[in-house]
């Protein structure tokens, strides 16, 4: 077959000998290893930036860089989107080659302020600061957001997966045994993974500590990849070479963790993950101390305690697997 005028073109196919790369943008990169190597340092780094990849790094590395952007069939960015850093970290990162990046304008006659006001009170979002919700102009109300008209349409997911069967009145349906009927179905919302549910004897009625198990043991276990015993002694041992600890030159009243310590821990953030603080600290007072980032269950159980501050300042520095 005889080769495109283009042999970069996306589409094309390219001769067991191809030409010179000709650098066009949207075209895919293509360059032998041989060739690679008698790059210096400056024109591979030059390579590289026109694909939008890293410049950092030794001769070497920038040519086993470069080497993988052949693999992996990257096409070369056009100047404007590698002048933006916003666009090029996220060009040739998976996209086809006619996926193109183009600025959304909102719709300016729609401002709408950080703050919603009832009954003469003004509200604001948890997750702005105070200083910035008063600063921003004169009149406060924190940053102005925009409204988008711009529609996507988005191609319907064909995906099918387990899932409960359901009557015509919409309840679940169950056998003669009162077990749940498992069919497999189209997803049209976020569905359980029933493989998953069974192999970590799941079900409806299981805590939220044996949900946590289930990604995370206390101990380890075959196939494991960390438990929060393993997670514990990490924790620990940053601690000791950290010099922690009596003896040690910060936190001296250092105490080594217990895998409770780290469970309950890890419990917060993932709190903090479904209803966000500013800092995770907020959450160790009271629902009447701060009624929009206190927590009484975390004050319950961390703020009664000696030095519980302490505890999540240390584990904040010392974590390991955050």
């Amino acid at each position: 077959m005889d080769p495109p005028d283009d042999p970069c073109a996306p589409g094309s196919v390219l001769p067991l000998d191809p030409p010179d790369d000709p650098c066009v943008p949207g075209s895919v990169f293509w360059m032998s290893s041989e060739d690679i190597a008698k790059l210096n340092v400056a024109n591979l780094r030059s390579k590289l930036k026109s694909l939008g990849q890293g410049i950092r790094g030794l001769k070497a590395e920038l040519a086993t860089r470069l080497n993988l952007c052949r693999e992996q069939g990257l096409t070369y960015l056009s100047q404007n989107i590698i002048n933006d850093p916003d666009q090029v970290n996220l060009a040739n990162s998976g996209f086809p080659p006619s996926a193109f990046w183009r600025i959304l304008q909102p719709d300016t006659s729609i401002p709408l302020k950080n703050e919603l006001e009832l009954d003469g009170v003004k509200y604001r979002s948890p997750t702005t600061p105070a200083e910035e919700f008063q600063r921003f102009k004169e009149g406060g109300g924190g940053g102005i957001k925009y409204n988008y008209s711009e529609i996507f349409d988005w191609p319907q997911f064909d995906g099918v997966a387990e899932q409960p069967e359901h009557d015509r009145l919409g309840g679940v349906k169950k056998d003669a045994s009162g077990n749940y009927i498992y069919k497999d179905l189209p997803i049209q919302n976020a569905v359980a993974n029933m493989e998953f549910i069974r192999k970590n004897n799941l079900n409806t009625a299981s805590l939220p500590h044996q949900w946590f198990d289930a990604f995370m043991s206390r101990h380890p276990t075959p196939g494991s990849k960390c438990s929060l015993h393993d997670w514990t002694t990490f924790t620990n041992m940053k601690a000791i070479l950290g010099n922690a600890g009596e003896g040690g030159f910060i936190y001296r009243d250092f105490k080594r963790f217990t895998v409770d310590e780290i469970q309950k821990h890890s419990g917060v953030y993932i709190l903090n993950g479904v209803s966000p603080s500013l800092q995770v600290s907020m959450k160790f007072t009271s629902h009447s101390e701060d009624p929009i980032n206190g927590n009484d269950m975390v004050y319950n159980s961390f703020a009664t305690e000696a030095g519980d501050t302490n505890i999540l300042n240390v584990s904040l520095v010392f974590k390991t697997l955050e």
